[in-house]
């Protein structure tokens, strides 16, 4: 079943698989390690089956010189896939995948607003009050990550008659004010709000265990 499991993943990474990435990493194994693009193939798809890696992660993880005990301490994909399937199951990550659910969830703790375009268009004077009282905007769409769907805009090029159009029209589902940095992180990387994110899990009563935290810094 575990063997079934993995191949089906395999599937999966080859149809998500990007090819120029990989020509790239095969280009320089070949050319630095002596390793044939066929014998390459050969471990990439042995190190996926048995580690549960994608095909990229064969590179990424260093894994040609590796031993197997070292290899059997690192978890790829579809190892992630498969703890998070448990740890947080698809019925539940509603919450987490709309920006919208969350903020109506956790607002207690945001210092920063958030409105959603149903309550912009149905509140003129919220409209006004978020244009004037700010200099820039931050729009997003519900289920965007990674930087992916946003936009700031300097409330001068906006109206507040036309705001909600302008959200519709470009596929915003959300208008924020501007969250402010502490300045030394301003310092270090001001393109972007950089944030700590903190790995949990639940045990079985329910208590929070902290795993990790990384601090979250723009690419410049």
């Amino acid at each position: 079943m575990t063997l079934l499991r993995r191949l089906v993943y395999l599937g999966y990474y080859f149809k998500q698989l990007d090819w120029a990435q990989l020509d790239r990493f095969m280009r320089f194994i070949g050319a630095h390690e002596g390793v044939s693009r066929p014998r390459q193939w050969v471990l990439v798809i042995f190190n996926s089956l048995k580690y549960n890696i994608s095909l990229l992660e064969f590179y990424q993880f260093g894994f040609l010189h590796k031993t197997p005990e070292e290899k059997a301490t690192w978890a790829g994909t579809g190892t992630m896939y498969e703890f998070q399937r448990k740890a947080n199951p698809p019925s539940a990550r509603g919450v987490l995948a709309d920006k919208r659910r969350f903020y109506q969830a956790y607002r207690e703790l945001f210092r920063h607003e958030m409105h959603t375009r149903e309550a912009l268009a149905a509140d003129p004077a919220l409209r006004t009050a978020l244009l004037s009282d700010n200099e820039r905007i931050v729009f997003k769409s519900a289920d965007g990550n990674c930087g992916r769907q946003v936009a700031f805009i300097p409330t001068a090029e906006l109206e507040p008659d036309g705001l909600v159009g302008y959200m519709a029209q470009n596929g915003f589902d959300l208008a924020e004010t501007v969250a402010r940095q502490h300045p030394r992180l301003n310092e270090l990387s001001p393109s972007a709000v950089n944030t700590v994110r903190i790995f949990t899990r639940l045990d079985e009563h329910g208590a929070c265990i902290i795993l990790g935290c990384r601090l979250r810094i723009a690419v410049d």
